[in-house]
């Protein structure tokens, strides 16, 4: 797979698999990202945010509750559904509560979710539960997008949501970044650094 893009300063397409391999950097990048409550990585097609995402799963401690978005997850009952059977890989009881009370349409319902939630990573085997949302550029009902607001804002201990999006994120970072709560990934830092190309070449005595 060719993606120049990946490349800093027009490097070989040569080594465009290392972009799928195990890169330390990236690997650190994304562990002090989650330690905030709302991570953002955007950038084009082709620089590995999902790749950058999925080293979440290598650490054991992490309960990853993974969904890849369509459009269809604009219906807001839909999206909590997918989220309530995700999140019952590793607590069926919460998973179980949260389908029957269902999407949250008032603040004591949320209050009342949240609650639940924060007791079920309390009691958790997992330091740090992390919702990943893919494809977060396809989200646009307003009803989604304030749940997201007070579950950021709710700022849960040790509760991460990673937004990934290849395109403008719709939900106001702004906010979140004045009150030091949003981690920000872009293509700059996903880009392979010259050291990443060198040790890769290395390797392989090229």
């Amino acid at each position: 797979m060719q993606q120049y893009a990946l490349y800093e300063n027009g490097a070989s397409p040569a080594c465009a698999d290392m972009a799928y391999q195990d890169r330390p950097r990236i690997v650190d990048l994304m562990n002090a990202a989650v330690l905030r409550p709302l991570t953002a990585i955007v950038a084009n097609v082709g620089f590995g945010k999902t790749h950058a995402a999925s080293t979440l799963y290598d650490d054991p401690d992490n309960a990853v509750i993974w969904l890849q978005l369509t459009k269809l997850d604009n219906l807001a009952p839909r999206l909590w559904e997918r989220l309530s059977y995700g999140i019952g890989q590793y607590d069926k009881a919460l998973s179980e509560e949260m389908l029957s009370v269902g999407f949250p349409e008032s603040i004591q319902s949320h209050n009342y979710l949240f609650r639940l939630i924060a007791e079920g990573i309390t009691k958790s085997k997992y330091h740090r539960w992390i919702i990943v949302l893919d494809d977060s550029q396809l989200i646009e009902e307003p009803k989604i997008f304030d749940l997201l607001d007070i579950a950021i804002n709710a700022n849960l201990s040790n509760l991460s949501i990673v937004l990934i999006s290849d395109g403008r994120i719709n939900i106001n970072l702004t906010e979140f970044k004045a009150k030091g709560m949003l981690s920000s990934i872009t293509q700059d830092d996903l880009r392979l650094k010259k050291e990443e190309i060198a040790e890769y070449y290395a390797m392989r005595d090229i």
